[in-house]
């Protein structure tokens, strides 16, 4: 090994000579992929140090393709991507010889490759982000959209270290993200602690008529919900919709699901009359800004139906039940399982209010005709046990 690295040398040292016919002073490029913490002493010793490498080192003259050679190698596990651009003046004393060697190695006159000799010293003179690690940036989102999270994670990680503390969109941007994904991994204090980074960099840059702002107050007020600290998810949904309010081109579709989402928790609370005025604003909402296929509107009537029924408001519960079951009929991309149980909770409805004829309009769906088998196929197991107790119950009762 020691004598081919010998030859190697002597073979650079002899091409070398030719260097300075060709040119003066030019520029050759190299990207390869760095340990987060050899990047780390690379950006720290800007200005300051040399940088030696312990081996045979290869360069082109093709900025692009050294560039995909740094994309590619955070593919393959890098943690950074690393762009070198390498100011040869051969003006100069060179000790370390080095080629190009186009007319010598197995490809010919293709990247124009340079070789410098191993231990070759370079004088670093500065570090600094690329405007291509917008590039970066892409490649997370689209593996969120290949739901390769723990990648995605690892990417928005390192760009946040890199990202300068100016830079205060696009650390936001970042702490959104990582909350998104951390979110789908169920990482719940790992989420909620990202959604509140966000939160303090969008108040520190943008105005407070933002739709961001209230955006992350009503993602924060989620998992408060979650946690049943319903205070506390009060106080964040109630502070969302008064920015909300403030918006002149707001985001109807936000604004909706802040007072669904108030009315929600006021119920929990069993304050079930100012939840249905909540409850009520969002349906009024969604008929004025959404069509009558929209999601939203079926939520909303589902909403209130819980709300009526803890108030043994029967009648109001089974009105809001069919109108929630015929919207949610209208939706192109059905949930088969929300449908069934609405059809189940319609059923319950009638049986409280005595009207026992009626239950088998909505026990149709558990016999064994065409639509039943189709939403059979496409329901989860608990929602079927129960509309099974139920078909039992409308036959014990007739």
């Amino acid at each position: 090994m020691g004598f081919l690295i010998q030859k190697l040398h002597r073979q650079l040292e002899h091409l070398s000579q030719n260097v300075d016919e060709v040119t003066s002073s030019f520029i050759v490029y190299r990207g390869q992929g760095l340990s987060y913490d050899d990047y780390e002493k690379l950006k720290n010793a800007a200005n300051e140090a040399l940088l030696a490498f312990n081996t045979f080192l290869s360069a082109n003259t093709n900025h692009e393709a050294a560039a995909n050679n740094a994309r590619q190698a955070v593919r393959n596990g890098f943690e950074t991507a690393v762009l070198f651009s390498i100011t040869i003046e051969s003006s100069n004393d060179v000790s370390i010889p080095f080629a190009c060697i186009d007319d010598h190695g197995y490809f010919e006159n293709t990247e124009n490759e340079y070789i410098f000799s191993i231990n070759t010293v370079f004088r670093i003179e500065k570090v600094e982000k690329l405007a291509g690690s917008t590039n970066m940036f892409q490649l997370a989102k689209l593996m969120i959209l290949m739901k390769q999270y723990s990648t995605a994670e690892t990417i928005y990680s390192r760009l946040l270290n890199e990202t300068q503390e100016t830079e205060l969109a696009s650390i936001e941007n970042i702490h959104y993200q990582l909350a998104v994904i951390r979110e789908n991994t169920d990482n719940i204090s790992g989420a909620f602690s990202a959604y509140e980074h966000a939160l303090e960099i969008a108040m520190q840059h943008r105005q407070a008529n933002d739709s961001i702002i209230p955006l992350f107050l009503s993602k924060i007020a989620n998992f408060l919900k979650r946690q049943e600290k319903f205070d506390a998810a009060l106080e964040k949904y109630q502070e969302a919709l008064q920015l909300d309010l403030q918006i002149s081109e707001p985001n109807y579709r936000q604004r909706s699901k802040l007072y669904n989402d108030i009315g929600v928790v006021l119920a929990a609370q069993e304050k079930y009359n100012e939840s249905l005025q909540y409850q009520e604003q969002s349906l009024a909402i969604d008929f004025d800004q959404m069509p009558l296929d929209h999601i939203n509107i079926a939520i909303s009537y589902e909403n209130m139906v819980s709300v009526h029924q803890k108030m043994q408001n029967y009648v109001m519960a089974l009105l809001c039940c069919e109108k929630a079951l015929f919207h949610r009929q209208q939706v192109n991309s059905k949930q088969w399982t929300v449908i069934l149980h609405d059809h189940y909770i319609s059923a319950l409805m009638l049986k409280e209010l005595n009207r026992i004829d009626e239950v088998v309009q909505h026990t149709h769906v558990f016999h064994y005709d065409e639509t039943a088998a189709q939403l059979r196929r496409n329901c989860d197991r608990t929602v079927t046990r129960n509309c099974g107790k139920l078909r039992r119950s409308y036959a014990q009762l007739r």
